[in-house]
């Protein structure tokens, strides 16, 4: 296999227009991959064919400007659902907000028009086969939508094979295992932090204590940029390995809950200290029972 060198592109060229259409053509193929490969296999019926190319047309209609929203439930809530008026039940309980953004006829429309669809993560390891097979992207590490990392991931995959190759002069019967051996700890972590993602997002954001510790992160990252980086970060904006992004975030989080804890172990310490050291008036702190009747009624009656 021999390379050839990549066309140059300049800076002027490189526009954010550019990464938008780049990010839309990888979905496109991406997805005309996916129907080519609903199209073929024995059990495949000309229904099943026609399905999976209305799909196929409708992803291309997005283009206009329109946006799709996508629902995430157990298949057995989906089967009960079986008609419109059961679809503006469920949003009307659960997604009240989006009801007037895409309209009662539209969801009552749009909600049968695909089918719900299972979600994979695939973890496997190795990736080649000797010097003359190497898998990447979804086909060697396919994961769950919720961190927005699976195409950057595939993107990644290509970057750090051209390093590799360098590295071993394109030697493949050198380069594959070592593709292998590096990328394989990554990819699994992040088929790992899509899942976590997903639980984070489902549960953990209206828990009070993860939104401090959010804004925590947040104030000391502002302070120590070098030191406390916030997982999402290092995930998204920056180049650092995923199973070390991984590594880095419980360190970072095993030192800020043992400092929260020492913090909090010394103030309670100190104030109690300083409450035995000079006991404060114990009559100046009682307020007399008319006081507080009298004040309890000024604040029901305003």
């Amino acid at each position: 296999m021999k390379r050839t060198k990549p066309s140059s592109c300049t800076r002027e060229q490189v526009t954010e227009s550019f990464w938008i259409k780049t990010a839309y053509l990888a979905d496109i193929f991406s997805l005309y991959n996916e129907t080519n490969k609903r199209l073929q296999g024995v059990e495949s019926n000309i229904l099943q064919c026609k399905e999976a190319l209305d799909a196929f047309v409708r992803k291309l209609e997005y283009r206009d400007k329109t946006f799709t929203c996508t629902l995430f439930m157990p298949f057995d809530e989906f089967e009960k659902i079986t008609t419109g008026d059961e679809v503006m039940e469920f949003f009307q309980e659960y997604f009240a907000d989006t009801i007037p953004l895409i309209g009662v006829d539209a969801l009552k429309r749009d909600y049968f028009r695909l089918p719900g669809l299972a979600m994979v993560s695939i973890k496997c390891s190795p990736y080649h086969i000797g010097d003359k097979c190497v898998l990447m992207g979804d086909a060697a590490h396919a994961v769950v939508p919720f961190y927005g990392q699976g195409m950057n991931a595939g993107f990644e995959d290509c970057i750090v094979f051209d390093e590799i190759m360098e590295q071993l002069n394109e030697d493949f019967s050198a380069v594959l295992p070592e593709y292998t051996r590096v990328r394989v700890p990554d990819d699994h972590a992040i088929a790992d932090l899509a899942m976590y993602n997903y639980i984070e997002m489902r549960a953990h954001v209206n828990s009070k204590w993860f939104l401090f510790r959010k804004h925590l992160d947040n104030f000391l990252h502002f302070f120590l940029p070098n030191t406390i980086v916030p997982l999402y970060t290092m995930v998204t904006f920056t180049r650092e390995r995923y199973h070390k992004a991984v590594d880095r975030w419980k360190w970072q989080d095993k030192v800020i809950n043992r400092g929260l804890l020492f913090g909090a172990t010394g103030a309670v310490l100190g104030g109690s200290y300083l409450l035995i050291k000079n006991p404060p008036d114990i009559n100046k702190l009682i307020i007399p029972t008319e006081k507080m009747w009298a004040r309890l009624m000024s604040l029901w009656t305003s």
